[in-house]
């Protein structure tokens, strides 16, 4: 291969808590069999909801020329939106620039097999993204082959859980008679896993008092969400479905209002400690109702703005 052209790779996670090094395992293993040598990698944390030009990868877009190639591990990699993603794709093959993708095998380019299935994506589902657990036992073989052993020594409690560094904010839910069930809600959790981890952690003691000088005291933001469900194509059908599910399983826990059944909008009131805690309370919200677009083969259009306030997200 000529050195003409460059190859980036991409990697990107959501939050600090994700770790990159998976998606570089995977692309290095990729070029490495294609015989590729990586001239930059670029790595980010941000969400995919924030616009291409707002992320580390509207930069690299903007440089990419002709025969350059472009790696990540998969096409939600790129963004959640589907006609995003799409932008990104007809952007790059009219510049004749290759996009190739590890998990999904594709190579794109400017050639007529490119297009043909670029149409096809957007007739087809939401890009598809490998579950879960799919990416766990990725990830749990890696450090096996790294020697490392896997799981925590019997009777130690995990160091990392869905409340950790909550304990505060439980506390002080706990201090105002608040109900598991209620904290459960607020945070996102089952009413079982917050009592496991209030006994374990022992957060509930007789004698706790709330310091009225914490920083983590707990505030409240009424938001005002736009939300617009649709389907991948015409052969599809379960935006209904994937709405209702939506507001059970991410809205209500917010004490969620609309003023009619059929209305997009909604009032949310959100409690959170501090601004980066809301950003990533939001952040969350959103992700999560991309992920249950995605399983029905539909996307989603969001805007969230404070009522009687100037932020938006």
């Amino acid at each position: 291969m000529k050195k003409e052209s460059n190859v980036y790779a991409y990697i990107r996670v959501s939050r600090d808590t994700q770790t990159t090094e998976n998606q570089r395992f995977e692309i290095l293993k990729f070029a490495d069999s294609k015989k590729l040598q990586i001239d930059e990698w670029v790595e980010e944390t941000v969400s995919g909801t924030k616009k291409v030009q707002d992320r580390k990868l509207g930069q690299v877009i903007g440089k990419l020329k002709k025969d350059d190639i472009l790696i990540a591990t998969e096409m939600s990699r790129l963004g959640r939106s589907l006609m995003e993603v799409m932008s990104i794709l007809n952007s790059l093959m009219e510049r004749n620039v290759k996009v190739f993708t590890v998990k999904e095998g594709y190579e794109l380019g400017n050639n007529i097999n490119s297009k043909v299935l670029a149409f096809a994506f957007s007739l087809s589902a939401e890009i598809e993204r490998k579950l879960i657990s799919q990416r766990t036992k990725e990830a749990l073989a890696r450090k096996k082959s790294e020697g490392k052993k896997l799981g925590r020594p019997k009777g130690r409690l995990s160091t990392t859980t869905k409340l950790t560094g909550k304990e505060e904010q439980i506390k002080e839910l706990l201090a105002k008679d608040i109900s598991y069930s209620a904290i459960g809600r607020i945070l996102g959790v089952n009413r079982i896993t917050v009592t496991n981890f209030v006994a374990s952690r022992k957060l509930k003691e007789k004698d706790f008092k709330t310091s009225n000088n914490s920083k983590d005291q707990l505030k409240t933001i009424k938001v005002k969400l736009w939300l617009r469900v649709k389907n991948n194509s015409k052969f599809v059908r379960g935006k209904g479905k994937v709405r209702s599910e939506i507001e059970e399983e991410c809205l209500e826990r917010y004490d969620m209002k609309k003023s009619r059944n059929d209305s997009w909008d909604y009032e949310l009131t959100i409690p959170y400690t501090d601004d980066q805690d809301l950003e990533k309370i939001i952040d969350e919200l959103l992700s999560e109702a991309h992920s249950i677009a995605n399983r029905r083969n539909c996307f989603i259009e969001t805007d969230v703005r404070e009522i009687d306030g100037e932020r938006s997200w």
